[in-house]
């Protein structure tokens, strides 16, 4: 698109990103906690059929409970993907070729040790783990989601697993509290938003996608009523 478009043109190329949830277990991370961040991250996975920049496609469960907290955390998250799949009229699968994805992608989840969970319709898919050891797969898009336990309780350790994406990364929701250096290694990766779940997917006017605040951009532009924009 760069190559076609005329250089006087201003173009705001993003590229191919994702983006991933962190869930904090210290401190009373039990009931409310639990749900109101699973619900919230469900609708951020489903909305949009889970194809955007914004959309998050891993969990990571930091803090001294990440382990035990697991089993319940993935419990509440399938019932909350279910329920978000009704509420935003996510409709069924039928395509052959997205099927095929889906399926495999549950069956390498299962060989690779995780525990899957998912609509029969393929209209999400919940695969986690408590292991500390797993491989972080590729993500798949389509809502398939992944539940993991960091390493490192701070979550020290999320951006050395997510190596393959480094800088690919747009957003990450965040429940609960996460520690100065995780924000600040999340930042300094090139994550340029930080948010609550639920509102991964609903950004400012003002967000700086890329490091680039595009509505200043376009602000700027106006003031030469003869360029074109394309912002493709």
């Amino acid at each position: 698109l760069r190559a076609i478009t005329p250089q006087t043109t201003p173009f705001f190329g993003f590229g191919h990103a994702i983006s991933i949830g962190i869930i904090s277990s210290s401190g009373d991370f039990v009931g409310s906690s639990i749900g109101e961040a699973t619900e919230g991250f469900a609708r951020d996975v489903l909305m949009y059929d889970q194809a955007g920049c914004l959309s998050p496609h891993f969990l990571f469960v930091t803090g001294e409970s990440r382990q035990g907290a697991m089993s319940e955390i993935s419990l509440n998250f399938s019932a909350a993907l279910a329920r978000a799949a009704d509420a935003l009229n996510v409709p069924p699968v039928t395509d052959a070729g997205v099927a095929i994805a889906v399926r495999e992608a549950r069956d390498m989840a299962h060989f690779d040790g995780f525990r899957v969970t998912g609509d029969p319709d393929l209209r999400w898919t919940l695969a986690w783990t408590d292991s500390l050891d797993c491989t972080i797969p590729a993500a798949v898009g389509q809502g398939v989601v992944y539940l993991l336990p960091t390493a490192e309780t701070d979550g020290s350790d999320i951006l050395q697993r997510l190596g393959h994406l480094r800088g690919r990364i747009s957003s990450a929701g965040v429940s609960g509290e996460i520690s100065g250096e995780l924000r600040a290694s999340l930042l300094d990766s090139g994550v340029s938003r930080l948010c609550k779940p639920g509102e991964m997917q609903t950004p400012p006017l003002d967000w700086a996608n890329g490091g680039r605040n595009l509505l200043e951009e376009l602000l700027k532009v106006t003031h030469n009523t003869e360029t074109k924009v394309d912002t493709r």
